[in-house]
């Protein structure tokens, strides 16, 4: 609901700022309250990470008994057990942030033993017993059930009273990391039966056909939607447009909210401004050539191929006429 306010504490965009999504908000903390599950998913860069973040500040906000947690899987090196163990530390860091009302704490690098300390009275016993796990060798403790215990964190908070919703993101990870792929499984083994509300997260081309959950499609925002999300960001980050620019810039770029985002903060790295098409086009060509969308599709390439040939290879046919 792009009117409300409430304050930031993950997501990029204060909330006035958020737009076009107001209906699938809705949904989503609407999910919050039951026992269910869905699966959100959308094309790249249309901003289903800012709405996941969304949802958690406004939950985090709201100070109501329900606690936010937002996970993301990622694509580096970590082992299934680091992924958990991530988890695990995520998941208490944000209970402990979100009931002392002080989102500052997410900036924090506590390590869990610090964790317990700062855990208030009424989640002592159960945040106690999920750190002595995860901080106490045990030899019948194998790596698989280390890895159950760390993502059964918020099942055993909630069947201690807390109450949990669980927002994981970046599930097409799972696609080119075999440890997040493992993760997923476990989650998609564990939570369906344990009353705790969550969500996953991707891009609509990963296997999501396999979950079967409520699906929330993120689809393109309506171009009005798209400049103004440009003019906010124009705003934040002092650059100078008007009209046919601001359009140019959403036209571009369309449902690719991440990118209108390099553009603006660019122009505002080189205290440049956005007063006509060649100075758009002139950022434009940058962040194609050596900025920060070149390293995006860089980093997506070296995602699907990291073979230096193959890389070449793919290149070669996405340049036939």
């Amino acid at each position: 609901m792009e009117e409300r306010q409430y304050r930031r504490t993950l997501a990029e965009n204060e909330a006035g700022e958020f737009v076009g999504r107001s209906a699938e908000m809705d949904r989503l903390v609407a999910l919050a309250s039951g026992t269910g599950a869905a699966i959100v998913a959308g094309a790249p860069g249309v901003g289903i990470t800012e709405l996941l973040k969304q949802v958690y500040d406004r939950l985090f906000s709201e100070r109501g008994d329900l606690i936010p947690f937002y996970f993301a899987l990622n694509f580096s090196g970590e082992t299934a057990e680091q992924t958990a163990r991530r988890f695990l530390h995520q998941f208490l860091l944000q209970t402990v942030a979100f009931r002392r009302s002080d989102g500052g704490i997410l900036n924090w690098f506590p390590d869990m033993c610090e964790l317990a300390e700062l855990a208030v009275p009424a989640d002592g016993h159960w945040v106690d017993r999920l750190v002595s796990k995860f901080t106490t060798a045990h030899p019948e403790c194998d790596d698989d059930s280390l890895i159950k215990t760390c993502l059964s964190g918020p099942i055993r908070a909630a069947a201690s009273g807390a109450r949990v919703f669980v927002l994981v993101d970046k599930a097409h990870a799972a696609a080119h990391s075999e440890a997040a792929a493992r993760i997923l499984q476990e989650i998609e083994a564990i939570y369906p039966s344990s009353g705790v509300p969550y969500v996953i997260a991707g891009r609509r081309r990963y296997a999501f056909d396999m979950l079967e959950r409520e699906r929330i499609s993120i689809e393109r925002l309506e171009f009005g939607d798209v400049a103004r999300v440009a003019e906010n960001l124009a705003a934040r980050y002092r650059v100078r447009v008007n009209d046919e620019t601001r359009d140019l810039v959403a036209n571009q770029f369309g449902e690719n909210i991440e990118f209108i985002r390099f553009m603006f903060q660019t122009a505002a790295e080189k205290n440049e401004q956005f007063d006509s098409f060649m100075q758009v086009e002139k950022i434009y060509a940058q962040e194609i050539f050596g900025g920060r969308i070149r390293r995006y599709y860089d980093a997506l390439i070296e995602s699907i191929a990291p073979d230096e040939a193959l890389q070449k290879s793919i290149i070669s046919h996405l340049d036939v006429a």
